[in-house]
């Protein structure tokens, strides 16, 4: 029962992170993951709201990440949510990408800025070229849609080196950077 709190406390810690930049004159954005529990919270819209007035707007620097089982959960509501956050400039990103059981055409509708795709496709491509051909047709359904793409689990250059022959936009994983 503590998920709402700490991710409020995240969520702030964010928001002063990214002011602490601006100052410093960094345009950096910053990620926070939510879970299904925040996005079912009736208050996040507002508490978002609060966070910008002491801030600064996210103006697409404040990205939330959730899972695809997330917003499947409820989508109605969760919709409405993510609609409500978009329009203050809150952007979204679909974290671990392939292994829930999203649909398409929900994913089409919803303010979606960016895929993330699971790392347990990532770590086996180089070496089954299944996961590599899912790897290849999650950033092409991506780009098709004018998504952004990360790639999880980034463990080598070889990795990489593909990812960025792909069209990868982005990776994250201990090759690039330790957490």
């Amino acid at each position: 029962g503590l998920i709402k709190r700490y991710t409020l406390w995240a969520l702030e810690t964010a928001c002063a992170q990214r002011a602490a930049w601006d100052a410093a004159g960094y345009n950096l954005s910053m990620s926070v993951n939510l879970s299904m529990y925040n996005l079912r919270d009736t208050q996040l819209v507002e508490h978002i709201r609060g966070l910008q007035k002491k801030w600064g707007p996210p103006a697409g620097r404040l990205i939330l990440e959730v899972t695809e089982s997330a917003v499947m959960g409820d989508i109605l509501h969760v919709s409405g949510i993510m609609d409500d956050l978009a329009s203050i400039g809150v952007e979204f990103s679909i974290d671990d990408f392939g292994t829930g059981y999203s649909s398409l055409s929900h994913l089409k509708r919803l303010p979606v800025n960016e895929l993330k795709i699971d790392r347990s496709f990532v770590m086996n491509m180089l070496d089954d070229p299944r996961d590599k051909s899912i790897v290849k047709a999650a950033i092409d359904l991506a780009h098709n849609l004018d998504l952004h793409v990360v790639a999880e689990g980034i463990e080598q250059q070889g990795m990489q080196d593909s990812l960025t022959d792909m069209g990868c936009d982005f990776g994250q994983g201990y090759h690039i950077a330790r957490p």
